[in-house]
């Protein structure tokens, strides 16, 4: 029987929570990339949470520091914030594998790029939205949602 590396239980759950949030990253070709980028993840995890344990931290305090290392840079899914406008401007639920094909347009990429991470929330999240707003419409006709959807953005 093989033993159990310390960081199994860190890439397992970085796996899932990528391939949940950012399934963009498991494509053929970036498949390796991204379990090298696992791998050297789950070690710097179980690092960090070794490093809080021989300072004395409490194993709680430990995991949490083990977890802001597995998750660093990660703050933000693109995929869950177009499935997010899709549904507030057109009413349709679009599927992880449908917004991972918006996000696939260098277009797409570039308007979040140059938004930011931090555009949720934010008083141009409105612009970033009328920019995005055009790649939805073949989902469904564009209603007087997304007046409203834009509304209580520009209301905040």
């Amino acid at each position: 029987m093989a033993a159990i590396s310390p960081t199994d239980g860190y890439q397992l759950r970085l796996h899932g929570f990528l391939k949940q949030y950012h399934p963009y990253m498991f494509t053929e070709e970036q498949k390796q990339s991204t379990i090298d980028f696992i791998v050297l993840r789950a070690t710097e995890a179980a690092k960090a949470y070794k490093s809080a344990w021989d300072n004395g931290i409490d194993p709680v305090e430990c995991e949490w520091e083990a977890n802001e290392a597995l998750h660093v840079g990660f703050e933000f899914s693109p995929i869950t914030y177009l499935t997010e406008i899709c549904r507030n401007v057109t009413g349709y639920e679009m599927t992880v594998d449908e917004a991972c094909g918006i996000y696939d347009n260098p277009q797409v990429k570039e308007i979040i790029s140059r938004y930011g991470t931090d555009i949720e929330g934010d008083d141009q999240e409105y612009l970033c939205v009328e920019e995005l707003t055009p790649f939805f419409k073949k989902y469904e006709g564009i209603t007087d949602k997304e007046e409203r959807y834009l509304d209580d953005l520009l209301s905040w």
